[in-house]
């Protein structure tokens, strides 16, 4: 489904579409970029990429740059500005008169060494989105395979948190993402969440090395994906189906997902190779996270639809 369309939930309810012919959808792309060191304190990255998208007969100049500023001998700030373009993909591919989706994004940050082997560092974004590409519902009403134009606008915009540590046995890090996704999918539309917006993203993560054994494990929390609810059903009498009615787009959210991953590895040295086993599991307590929902034949009921709760992994390695 193109982005802010609900699953289909019934294909026996949907009209037949076949289209016969061969698409090609080429595209090039080139990209170079440069470390300056303009002071002691003061470095920077510039860049550029340019790509071209044969289907459409488009190409995009994207420039890039990041500046970062020593300020103090334990602090330093950054900012970055980049331009972004996506090609066209699935459905999309069909057009020949779309334009690449454009971004351009604004990164603000800074950094703080704890000591040697701990550091942390705060940053601010906003992603500008232009030329999003929607479904035209009057087009797509009169049989126009690729019914798409690029009228939408979106936004993106967070913070991000991050400490890191790196010792002789120890290794982690742990981050914290809050942030929102929203669009306009026409000049007069209301906006609406993207459907991979996440409010939420938490990750801590640890390695500790004990002699010839290494204990890992991996924390993550993210809230879940919005949906577009099922609100009731209308009953088809000529096609003896129900077909559901649904609400506001993306005006709800699955279950959000959490789980505890662990790892033991065990490494045996000899004189020309090293042999290592380990033990991985995901999800230790057994938190399945929720894909999406299934329903009933009325979409009165539905029942989640869900990742696998727990899986082991035992593995063998060998390295000359």
């Amino acid at each position: 489904p193109q982005e802010g369309q609900p699953p289909p939930t019934s294909f026996s309810a949907l009209p037949d579409v076949v289209i016969a012919g061969k698409i090609t959808n080429h595209t090039a792309g080139a990209y170079a970029a440069a470390d300056l060191k303009a002071h002691a304190k003061t470095s920077l990255t510039a860049g550029l990429r340019l790509d071209y998208f044969d289907r459409i007969g488009r190409a995009t100049v994207s420039p890039r740059l990041q500046v970062t500023q020593q300020v103090a001998p334990r602090w330093s700030v950054r900012g970055a500005i980049g331009a972004y373009t996506r090609q066209l993909e699935q459905g999309e591919s069909l057009s020949t008169t779309l334009r690449p989706e454009r971004a351009t994004q604004y990164v603000g940050g800074v950094e703080y060494r704890v000591r040697d082997g701990l550091d942390a560092s705060a940053s601010l974004f906003y992603t500008d989105r232009q030329d999003l590409v929607v479904l035209d519902p009057l087009e797509a009403q009169t049989g126009n395979p690729a019914p798409y134009r690029n009228l939408g606008t979106g936004r993106s915009m967070g913070a991000e948190l991050l400490a890191r540590a790196r010792f002789d046995r120890f290794f982690g890090w742990l981050s914290y993402t809050l942030a929102r996704s929203d669009r306009r999918d026409g000049p007069l539309a209301d906006r609406r969440l993207f459907d991979f917006d996440e409010t939420h993203n938490l990750v801590a993560l640890g390695s500790y090395r004990l002699g010839k054994w290494e204990l890992g494990a991996r924390f993550q929390y993210s809230t879940g994906q919005p949906q577009t609810p099922i609100t009731g059903s209308t009953y088809l009498a000529d096609a003896n189906i129900y077909v559901p009615t649904y609400g506001e787009v993306n005006s709800t959210r699955i279950e959000a997902a959490h789980a505890l991953d662990v790892r033991v590895d065990r490494t045996w040295t000899f004189r020309t190779w090293k042999l290592s086993t380990f033990l991985d599991i995901t999800n230790v307590y057994a938190h399945a996270r929720v894909l999406g929902y299934t329903y009933n034949f009325d979409y009165s009921q539905r029942e989640a639809i869900t990742d696998l709760p727990i899986l082991p992994a035992l593995g063998v390695r060998g390295t000359f």
